[in-house]
């Protein structure tokens, strides 16, 4: 049997809001940070004298390099505390 408190609905639709807004926040900083990885990518990899395969296989592993480059500065971050 369910019960009707007072504000229910409201703290149903309050809770629900903020959660999606914490979610689209954070897809929001993911696609910043994903941007800005690739172009600092972009800008040493021009620099460098590289096959068309080596660059082929760098550009297959992007998504991998940026979630390796996260990790590498969130351990840092946390070992420097």
């Amino acid at each position: 049997m369910l019960y009707r408190q007072p504000g229910g609905c409201r703290f149903g639709v309050n809770n629900a809001v903020s959660r999606i807004g914490g979610l689209l926040g954070i897809a929001v900083l993911g696609i910043v940070i994903v941007h800005s990885f690739n172009r600092a990518l972009d800008g040493r990899l021009a620099r460098m004298d590289l096959s068309a395969q080596v660059r082929l296989s760098i550009d297959e592993q992007r998504t991998r390099l940026v979630g390796a480059e996260c990790l590498l500065a969130w351990t840092s971050e946390r070992g420097s505390r």
